[in-house]
C-alpha cells in the first residue's frame, strides 16, 4: 500500500487498453450517426434558408452528413485508441 501512496494517483490510472465489445461498437456508431443527421440537416437547412433550391440543399445535407460520419468515426477511432 504504500507504493500505491507513495507513487500518488498516477498507480491507479489503469493503462490496459480497452477492448470495444459489439455493444458498445453499435452504440458509438448509433451516436455518430444520429449526430450526423442533425449536422446534416441542420446545413441543408440553412442551404434552403440561404435561397437555394430544394434539389441543391438536399444536396448540401447529404454531403455535410457525409463529411460529419467520416470526421466523427475518425475521432471516435481517435479517442478510444489507447495503444
Amino acid at each position: 500500500m504504500s507504493s500505491l501512496v507513495s507513487l500518488g494517483w498516477f498507480a491507479m490510472i489503469d493503462r490496459r487498453p480497452q477492448v470495444l465489445t459489439e455493444r458498445s461498437r453499435r452504440r458509438q456508431v448509433a451516436v455518430v450517426l444520429i449526430l450526423a443527421l442533425v449536422i446534416g440537416a441542420a446545413a441543408g437547412m440553412l442551404s434552403l434558408a440561404a435561397g437555394n433550391n430544394v434539389p441543391s440543399a438536399v444536396l448540401t445535407g447529404g454531403a455535410a452528413f457525409a463529411g460529419s460520419v467520416g470526421l466523427l468515426l475518425a475521432l471516435a477511432r481517435f479517442a478510444g485508441d489507447r495503444n
